[in-house]
């Protein structure tokens, strides 16, 4: 089996019932606790293969911990995801390319290295809250000022 001496967490509230000895689950993490910021620090890739969530933090999250994501192309992800840049972006309930793209970043370290370095800039670039909410402010001053009346 590919992933016999791969280590999957699982951070949820719901049961996720029979998995294998290299499945923890963590029920009990809180956001931003020092537990999961922890936990991010010790992983390598970060999977999150979602049907409906549309801009999900905990993407951000992995991303300026310089991990690699692996997600479905859903909602906003691919403005967060750069496919094959910061990760891999694959279509709803598609095992096989899951599968593959985990390989993948098993396999090649310097990849997933690579892969996540540039997530972590891409997040201070495109996601920083301090320089989003200046340009919102910015942009809302500029439509004040206009002259224009439709």
């Amino acid at each position: 089996p590919a992933f016999q001496d791969c280590e999957f967490h699982f951070v949820t509230d719901s049961d996720v019932g029979e998995h294998g000895s290299n499945t923890i689950v963590h029920k009990e993490l809180q956001p931003n606790s020092k537990q999961l910021i922890d936990l991010y620090g010790r992983c390598d890739v970060f999977v999150m293969p979602t049907r409906a969530d549309f801009f999900p933090l905990a993407i951000l999250e992995a991303m300026s911990m310089k991990m690699p994501v692996i997600s479905t192309d859903v909602g906003g992800i691919s403005e967060m995801v750069d496919d094959r840049h910061t990760g891999f972006l694959i279509r709803q309930n598609d095992v096989r390319a899951l599968s593959d793209r985990l390989k993948t970043l098993i396999r090649n370290p310097e990849l997933r290295t690579d892969m996540g370095v540039r997530a972590r800039k891409t997040v201070e670039l495109k996601f920083d809250l301090q320089r989003n909410a200046e340009a919102v402010i910015d942009l809302v001053c500029r439509a004040a000022r206009s002259k224009k009346i439709a």
